[in-house]
């Protein structure tokens, strides 16, 4: 079988619009990246991951069981899992290989339970490594116009040229 070398993301609810986003984020840094849906993922979608893959799984309690079912077959299939999550005690927490927690004191609603404040932070943290990644190849505005030549950003890269 083949060895990967890619990203795989998954997250359910809000968290799953944040692994949406991430994908997107690393493979615009030309780290191949994308979103493998939980519910997907059950039938057949994690043929996908592969041995030397990383998936990086979101989920703000750490107990959703559509994300932790991603647990067992990562690891027998040897991808490496980041588990993103606030909660130390999660199965995600315990079973990832890197447990990356995201702490937030307060989400934005009344009841403090939506997770809205905390996705906000899971992509602020997780745009900040994207942004790392590309200083750190050395990636250049000609590097990202080539692959970014669509929207706004496309032509404000055309213009700078």
């Amino acid at each position: 079988k083949p060895e990967g070398h890619k990203v795989i993301t998954a997250g359910c609810g809000t968290s799953g619009s944040v692994a949406v986003r991430v994908a997107h984020s690393l493979s615009v840094c030309e780290v191949p990246a994308f979103y493998c849906c939980p519910a997907n993922s059950i039938h057949g979608g994690t043929g996908a991951i592969q041995k030397g893959d990383v998936v990086i799984l979101f989920s703000k309690g750490g107990n959703t069981q559509e994300i932790v079912n991603y647990i067992p077959i990562c690891k027998a299939k040897g991808a490496t899992i980041i588990g993103v999550s606030q909660n130390d005690e999660s199965a995600l927490a315990k079973l990832a290989d890197i447990y990356f927690k995201v702490q937030i004191d307060q989400e934005s609603d009344m009841f403090n339970m939506c997770a809205s404040a905390s996705c906000t932070a899971y992509c602020a943290v997780w745009d900040s490594i994207a942004f790392t990644i590309m200083k750190h190849n050395g990636y250049t505005k000609e590097d990202l116009l080539l692959i970014h030549s669509g929207g706004k950003v496309g032509e404000l890269l055309v213009e700078k040229k």
